[in-house]
């Protein structure tokens, strides 16, 4: 904990995370096609703008919840790594968090972008100490964007007793 001296060095290998937006796997692709098939279809970032990107997030979002979907704690493993003690937290491609149907907050903003990505928009995933969430863009512009708390599908995660709504999600991004 004493070599970690600013941000940065907490943070390093945060542009690892890129590698593991995984729009073209098989998996990750099953799940979109499932999410679009409850709204008839999507034609995301191409016609509709925000209206449209916003429609499929939010059922991408109520499909996650529908299927039980859930934050995991992010505790970590506390290990010795030569003379340092740390906690180490293992983070799982997006195919793996619809496979066991949980992920950490990374692994669940991971699993957005790789969806997002798979339908045409181009999204960013944001670390912040401790967190991390998605951002997607649906247009050029500084503020045509829609950021989501990955973790409000599971209400206690982000402190309430009941559903979080997918707007609600958004304004707490």
């Amino acid at each position: 904990a004493s070599e970690l001296l600013n941000w940065y060095d907490m943070f390093a290998t945060a542009s690892f995370a890129a590698a593991m937006v995984t729009p073209n796997d098989p998996v990750v692709k099953e799940f979109v096609a499932e999410v679009t098939k409850r709204t008839g279809g999507t034609t995301a970032g191409i016609v509709g703008g925000g209206q449209e990107v916003a429609r499929i997030m939010k059922a991408m979002y109520d499909y996650m919840c529908e299927t039980g979907m859930r934050y995991t704690s992010d505790a970590g493993v506390p290990t010795k790594i030569g003379d340092v003690q740390t906690i180490v937290q293992t983070v799982r491609l997006p195919r793996d968090v619809i496979m066991s149907n949980e992920g950490l907050c990374i692994e669940l903003a991971l699993l957005w972008a790789s969806c997002m990505e798979h339908l045409g928009l181009q999204s960013t995933v944001y670390f912040i100490p401790g967190h991390a969430l998605t951002v997607v863009r649906y247009g050029q512009g500084d503020g045509e964007v829609i950021p989501i708390e990955c973790t409000a599908i599971t209400p206690m995660a982000v402190g309430a007793k009941e559903p979080v709504t997918f707007e609600k999600a958004v304004q707490m991004a």
